[in-house]
């Protein structure tokens, strides 16, 4: 018996009985049957270690809170809030308090067991010792302390709206995500996905060379669709201590769930730069270092096959993701570079006071520019007019195009053998 897929099977039959325990066996009595005594369960046990296993990866209000929650009352809650103590006293789940909540989480030890199709043990992960000189222990998590838990999702600051200026392809595929993300087209997309027995939620990876628009592209989407956007801070994710790496990601899920339920519109989770956490597994993790990041990789991977809000990730670096990460992601748009036609109208949408006939010239003699690189002279035309109260000239305009590029002649180091 694969443990995943009954825990997988007794779930799906579980989230609309409102725990009725008679229903749920009628759907699914041969898992249970199989299920309960290998892990030394009741039934109701297995039916919320279920609901944890698979609620944990991305439920940031926790798989369950005291206001309400899996479809039963605040009295059923007390009811079975024993049952949660004994996942919890066996090792398979852990316990977040806070604001007066009780959330639940799958350990990390009971989900490595589960994914290997083994039964973990019920002796907890055993803590450091109490002389460590930053007294940690290795089975506690920041987030089960309120108020410590790392802050790994900030608020994007709001972007003016602007007009983007993309190839046709682009522009059709991105004038698609605007009418998509609409709230009521997306909730009416959502209910059909329901009835159809499909996992609702939006994934989108925007893929192409630097400096094409595909950040910008995120925050006018967002603009467009009256959504915020909440980006991911890569910089926090990756931890020297064994097992808060994966932890982290799993975080990140878990806070942007927590903030769907503060907003009437369900804000854009971003993983700008995704490649700093996407990439391929390793075939031969033969270290630790080795297993984490494989083990980082399948959190992102179930996560994103779980995933019901508006996930939108960037990157230059596709060809670094791991072939699995392709499904994951619904739509896929490749940020090609401008042509002629586009450069010339950046370059009079960025520096308006430019003729056309310059605009042309400019998009002509400067074929490998992309978007960020003439936002970037433009932005070097108003701090030089305001320095030396100059018109700008096109052959200044040269200037400040060849500085932006890196120069091609590189010193090369090394040694050169003499005969």
């Amino acid at each position: 018996m694969n443990i995943n897929l009954a825990l997988k099977k007794i779930f799906d039959a579980s989230t609309d009985a409102r725990l009725n325990m008679v229903e749920i066996r009628n759907n699914c009595g041969r898992e249970l049957d199989s299920l309960a005594p290998l892990l030394n369960l009741s039934d109701r046990q297995c039916v919320l270690l279920a609901a944890i296993v698979a609620l944990s990866p991305y439920d940031g209000a926790g798989m369950i809170n005291l206001s309400g929650g899996y479809g039963c009352s605040v009295m059923d809650l007390y009811a079975i809030m024993p049952d949660f103590n004994v996942l919890v006293d066996r090792g398979f789940a852990r316990r977040i308090i806070r604001n007066s909540e009780a959330r639940f989480f799958v350990s990390d030890h009971a989900l490595e067991a589960f994914c290997d199709n083994k039964v973990p043990d019920d002796s907890k992960p055993k803590t450091q010792s109490n002389n460590q000189s930053d007294g940690r222990h290795s089975c506690l998590n920041a987030a089960d302390f309120d108020g410590k838990q790392p802050d790994l999702l900030r608020p994007a600051f709001s972007r003016p709206t602007k007009q983007l200026f993309f190839s046709p392809d682009v522009q059709a595929q991105y004038d698609e995500l605007v009418t998509l993300l609409q709230k009521d087209t997306l909730g009416q997309i959502n209910r059909r996905l329901r009835d159809a027995g499909l996992q609702p939620g939006f994934t989108c990876l925007l893929y192409g060379a630097p400096g094409t628009g595909k950040t910008e592209a995120v925050h006018q989407l967002a603009n467009a669709t009256g959504r915020k956007v909440f980006q991911a801070d890569m910089s926090q994710i990756h931890d020297k201590w064994v097992g808060e790496s994966e932890k982290n990601v799993r975080l990140i899920f878990e806070q942007y769930f927590a903030q769907i339920l503060k907003y009437k519109t369900a804000p854009i989770l971003l993983l700008n730069e995704a490649d700093a956490i996407i990439s391929r597994r390793l075939e031969h993790a033969d270290t630790s270092v080795g297993q984490m990041y494989n083990r980082v990789q399948n959190i992102i991977l179930q996560a994103l096959e779980d995933f019901q809000g508006i996930l939108i990730a960037t990157t230059n670096l596709e060809t670094l993701f791991d072939p699995a990460f392709e499904r994951r992601f619904i739509f896929k748009i490749h940020f090609t570079r401008p042509d002629a036609d586009v450069r010339s109208r950046l370059w009079q949408s960025i520096i308006p006071s430019l003729s056309l006939d310059d605009c042309r010239t400019l998009a002509d003699e400067f074929p490998a520019f992309a978007g960020g690189q003439i936002v970037n002279v433009g932005r070097k035309v108003i701090i030089d007019t305001a320095l030396h109260d100059t018109e700008i000239t096109l052959q200044r305009l040269r200037e400040f195009c060849h500085r932006e590029t890196l120069s091609p002649h590189k010193n090369n180091l090394g040694f050169r053998l003499s005969n």
